[in-house]
């Protein structure tokens, strides 16, 4: 990869870092991800892909996993096993990643979900509570490292 394309790229991943910062924090410190800032999430992906000219080949399987992801987090959310404002992060989030690591990323969180559902069925934790309702700080934070990963 050329050195100016690297420094596009690493730029471009700045942005996904501000916002799933932004988001993590402010559901750490209100409990919820508010939909203008997904909405601004999204737009701001949408014009970066634009201005630096995404190829097709790239987008398609950011695009292919972040629908697939949205149809598994539409099933737990329609469960109740995962919140809105962290359903909407995931699949904001792998829409940012590279395909090999949205794929994993969206692995990593599914996971999440499953073993914490399953702790919490078997052990009856009190705190998988509290855990859960914070899931969209965790899912933001990994997505923070995932992004500096592929920058």
């Amino acid at each position: 990869m050329k050195k100016a394309s690297k420094a596009r790229a690493a730029r471009k991943m700045q942005f996904g870092i501000l916002f799933l910062s932004l988001a993590a924090a402010w559901n750490w410190r209100f409990g919820t991800v508010p939909n203008w800032l997904m909405l601004l999430f999204l737009v701001a992906f949408g014009g970066i892909a634009w201005f630096t000219q995404l190829p097709l080949g790239e987008l398609w399987p950011r695009m292919i996993v972040a629908s697939v992801m949205l149809i598994a987090t539409m099933v737990l959310f329609s469960m109740e096993f995962v919140g809105g404002g962290a359903a909407k992060l995931v699949v904001l989030t792998t829409l940012w990643l590279p395909w090999p690591l949205g794929a994993i990323y969206c692995g990593i969180c599914l996971s999440l979900i499953a073993a914490a559902e399953l702790a919490d069925r078997r052990f009856e934790l009190t705190f998988i509570d509290a855990w859960a309702r914070q899931y969209a700080t965790i899912v933001g934070v990994i997505g923070i490292v995932f992004l500096a990963a592929g920058a």
